[in-house]
């Protein structure tokens, strides 16, 4: 490329060279097939940039990519508080009524709570199958009017995320899963500054 480097073609192709510069590259560019290739380039990758600045994501799309880094990176901590969540409410607590022992109950409806949220999940199950559908919505009871919608919601396994969806209007969410230990729900609120888990190690299906 001669005694011009990439930089000066970069600001080339940006037409943020001088004009006097700018005549001695465009003299040198008709003689340098190799250097037109390049500027060629430049030029394609300028005018694509300049296409896409003025395009704006969807908000939740935005709201998912800020969201990533939390999550993959809250073992090593962040600026997110961890609110871990417990369980309040669980039917199969309770026993089955006598002479029923051995009924087979594939729906398993819970309620955690973290801090101000409560995370209502439904677990359905079908006998024959090891996949489970986990529906769920998160609520602040301490501020209902609140939006919850576009919350990221992740299936960790460890520090792998094993499933991802993201929440809707209402703050529902699902996704299906195949049971096994060491997972949890993860939900990185940023507004809030907290992050909710909740532990599905025990959410096992019915048998």
């Amino acid at each position: 490329m001669s005694h011009f480097d990439i930089v000066q073609w970069v600001d080339f192709a940006r037409n943020l060279t001088a004009p006097d510069r700018r005549a001695v590259l465009e003299e040198h560019l008709e003689a340098c097939a190799e250097c037109r290739t390049t500027v060629d380039l430049l030029l394609k990758v300028a005018s694509t940039a300049a296409n896409e600045a003025g395009m704006e994501p969807p908000e939740h799309v935005v709201t998912r990519a800020k969201s990533i880094f939390p999550a993959s990176a809250r073992e090593e901590g962040n600026n997110l508080r961890r609110l871990i969540a417990t369980l309040v409410f669980d039917p199969f607590a309770e026993p089955l009524t006598a002479g029923v022992r051995s009924e087979y109950r594939p729906v398993r409806q819970l309620v955690y709570r973290a801090g101000d949220y409560f995370v209502d999940l439904r677990l359905d199950a079908e006998r024959d199958s090891t996949a489970v559908t986990l529906v769920g919505q998160i609520a602040n009871y301490s501020a209902p009017a609140d939006s919850l919608a576009s919350i990221p919601i992740f299936l960790m396994a460890g520090r792998k995320v094993v499933r991802e969806t993201v929440s809707n209007g209402f703050g529902e969410f699902s996704l299906e899963y195949t049971p096994r230990t060491n997972l949890r729900l993860c939900l990185p609120l940023v507004e809030s500054g907290v992050q909710l888990e909740v532990p599905l190690n025990q959410l096992l299906p019915a048998q």
